[in-house]
Protein backbone atom coordinates (compact mmCIF):
# COMPACT_ATOMS: atom_id res chain seq x y z
CA UNK A 1 0.00 0.00 0.00
CA UNK A 2 1.32 3.48 -0.87
CA UNK A 3 0.59 6.55 1.23
CA UNK A 4 1.18 10.16 0.23
CA UNK A 5 2.67 12.24 3.02
CA UNK A 6 3.50 15.90 3.19
CA UNK A 7 5.64 17.65 5.79
CA UNK A 8 8.92 17.27 7.62
CA UNK A 9 9.74 13.77 8.81
CA UNK A 10 12.49 11.60 10.14
CA UNK A 11 13.12 7.86 10.24
CA UNK A 12 15.82 6.36 12.42
CA UNK A 13 17.33 3.07 11.31
CA UNK A 14 20.07 1.29 13.22
CA UNK A 15 22.07 -1.67 12.01
CA UNK A 16 25.45 -3.14 12.68
CA UNK A 17 27.34 -5.86 14.44
CA UNK A 18 29.65 -4.04 16.86
CA UNK A 19 29.61 -4.72 20.58
CA UNK A 20 28.22 -1.39 21.79
CA UNK A 21 29.43 -1.74 25.37
CA UNK A 22 33.00 -2.21 24.18
CA UNK A 23 32.98 0.56 21.53
CA UNK A 24 30.83 3.39 22.92
CA UNK A 25 30.74 5.49 26.08
CA UNK A 26 27.42 7.20 25.26
CA UNK A 27 25.25 8.63 22.52
CA UNK A 28 22.56 11.28 22.32
CA UNK A 29 20.08 12.08 19.52
CA UNK A 30 17.73 15.03 19.56
CA UNK A 31 15.04 16.24 17.17
CA UNK A 32 13.85 19.83 17.44
CA UNK A 33 10.70 20.73 15.51
CA UNK A 34 11.11 24.39 14.55
CA UNK A 35 8.39 26.21 12.56
CA UNK A 36 10.23 26.02 9.22
CA UNK A 37 12.73 23.22 9.78
CA UNK A 38 13.55 20.04 11.64
CA UNK A 39 16.91 19.96 13.43
CA UNK A 40 18.42 16.56 14.13
CA UNK A 41 21.50 16.64 16.31
CA UNK A 42 23.64 13.87 17.64
CA UNK A 43 26.52 13.33 19.95
CA UNK A 44 28.43 10.05 19.77
CA UNK A 45 31.25 9.35 22.21
CA UNK A 46 33.44 6.36 21.42
CA UNK A 47 36.07 4.85 23.66
CA UNK A 48 38.68 4.95 20.91
CA UNK A 49 38.02 8.15 18.93
CA UNK A 50 36.32 10.49 21.39
CA UNK A 51 33.31 12.72 20.70
CA UNK A 52 31.67 13.41 17.34
CA UNK A 53 28.84 15.92 16.95
CA UNK A 54 26.33 15.87 14.09
CA UNK A 55 23.69 18.38 12.95
CA UNK A 56 21.22 17.85 10.15
CA UNK A 57 18.85 20.63 9.10
CA UNK A 58 15.77 19.52 7.15
CA UNK A 59 13.44 21.94 5.36
CA UNK A 60 10.88 21.26 2.62
CA UNK A 61 13.49 22.47 0.11
CA UNK A 62 16.65 20.71 1.26
CA UNK A 63 18.54 18.65 3.80
CA UNK A 64 21.92 19.99 4.96
CA UNK A 65 24.56 18.19 7.03
CA UNK A 66 26.63 20.56 9.18
CA UNK A 67 29.97 18.98 10.02
CA UNK A 68 31.43 22.01 11.83
CA UNK A 69 28.97 21.72 14.72
CA UNK A 70 29.79 21.60 18.43
CA UNK A 71 27.09 20.48 20.85
CA UNK A 72 27.12 21.21 24.56
CA UNK A 73 24.51 19.71 26.87
CA UNK A 74 23.63 20.61 30.43
CA UNK A 75 20.83 19.19 32.57
CA UNK A 76 18.13 21.43 31.11
CA UNK A 77 19.82 23.14 28.14
CA UNK A 78 21.37 22.35 24.77
CA UNK A 79 23.71 24.66 22.87
CA UNK A 80 24.45 24.05 19.18
CA UNK A 81 27.24 26.14 17.66
CA UNK A 82 28.80 26.00 14.21
CA UNK A 83 29.99 28.14 11.33
CA UNK A 84 26.46 27.99 9.85
CA UNK A 85 24.11 27.74 12.84
CA UNK A 86 23.73 28.77 16.46
CA UNK A 87 20.87 27.51 18.58
CA UNK A 88 20.14 27.48 22.28
CA UNK A 89 17.33 25.36 23.73
CA UNK A 90 16.20 25.42 27.36
CA UNK A 91 13.79 22.76 28.57
CA UNK A 92 10.49 24.13 29.88
CA UNK A 93 8.62 20.84 30.40
CA UNK A 94 9.93 17.32 29.98
CA UNK A 95 7.99 14.08 29.65
CA UNK A 96 10.04 10.94 30.23
CA UNK A 97 8.85 8.22 27.86
CA UNK A 98 11.41 5.58 28.84
CA UNK A 99 13.99 5.40 31.60
CA UNK A 100 15.43 1.91 31.39
CA UNK A 101 18.46 0.22 32.87
CA UNK A 102 19.70 -3.09 31.52
CA UNK A 103 22.79 -5.24 31.08
CA UNK A 104 24.83 -5.62 27.88
CA UNK A 105 27.54 -8.20 28.09
CA UNK A 106 31.05 -6.94 27.32
CA UNK A 107 32.16 -10.57 26.96
CA UNK A 108 33.09 -12.06 23.59
CA UNK A 109 30.60 -14.24 21.72
CA UNK A 110 32.37 -17.45 22.91
CA UNK A 111 31.37 -16.59 26.49
CA UNK A 112 27.73 -15.87 25.69
CA UNK A 113 26.26 -18.02 28.50
CA UNK A 114 27.78 -16.10 31.47
CA UNK A 115 26.70 -12.82 29.87
CA UNK A 116 23.14 -14.09 29.37
CA UNK A 117 23.00 -15.27 32.99
CA UNK A 118 23.98 -11.77 34.23
CA UNK A 119 21.44 -10.25 31.81
CA UNK A 120 18.66 -12.38 33.33
CA UNK A 121 19.72 -11.51 36.89
CA UNK A 122 19.87 -7.80 35.92
CA UNK A 123 16.28 -7.92 34.63
CA UNK A 124 14.72 -8.69 38.04
CA UNK A 125 15.84 -5.60 40.02
CA UNK A 126 14.50 -3.32 37.27
CA UNK A 127 11.02 -4.89 37.52
CA UNK A 128 10.63 -5.28 41.30
CA UNK A 129 10.26 -2.14 43.44
CA UNK A 130 11.84 -3.79 46.48
CA UNK A 131 14.98 -4.59 44.46
CA UNK A 132 15.41 -1.19 42.75
CA UNK A 133 18.39 -0.36 44.99
CA UNK A 134 20.24 -3.25 43.29
CA UNK A 135 19.52 -1.95 39.78
CA UNK A 136 22.81 -0.08 39.37
CA UNK A 137 24.73 -3.04 40.73
CA UNK A 138 23.39 -5.48 38.13
CA UNK A 139 23.00 -3.19 35.10
CA UNK A 140 25.61 -1.43 33.00
CA UNK A 141 23.54 0.56 30.46
CA UNK A 142 21.09 3.43 30.99
CA UNK A 143 18.64 4.41 28.20
CA UNK A 144 16.37 7.49 28.38
CA UNK A 145 13.85 8.75 25.85
CA UNK A 146 11.98 12.02 26.37
CA UNK A 147 9.60 14.44 24.71
CA UNK A 148 9.89 18.05 25.79
CA UNK A 149 8.72 21.58 25.26
CA UNK A 150 11.82 23.74 24.89
CA UNK A 151 12.35 27.46 24.52
CA UNK A 152 14.39 28.26 21.40
CA UNK A 153 16.97 31.07 21.72
CA UNK A 154 14.99 32.58 24.60
CA UNK A 155 11.94 33.11 22.37
CA UNK A 156 9.28 30.72 21.15
CA UNK A 157 8.53 27.27 22.50
CA UNK A 158 9.02 24.27 20.23
CA UNK A 159 8.62 20.52 20.61
CA UNK A 160 11.66 18.29 21.04
CA UNK A 161 12.27 14.56 21.19
CA UNK A 162 15.55 13.12 22.38
CA UNK A 163 17.10 9.92 23.55
CA UNK A 164 20.39 8.93 25.07
CA UNK A 165 22.21 5.79 26.03
CA UNK A 166 25.01 5.72 28.57
CA UNK A 167 27.18 2.60 28.58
Amino acid sequence: KTLSLQGIGYHDYNAGNIRLKRELTRWFWGKYYLPQQLLICGEIVTKQYGKRDILLSVTPEKCVLDESVRIHRESDALTIQSEKNNFYFRTQRQYVLDDIRFFISPLPEQLRLPGKMIEIVAHFPTKRKLLLTFTRLFTNVHYRRCRAIVQQNGNEEVTAFYEEMIF
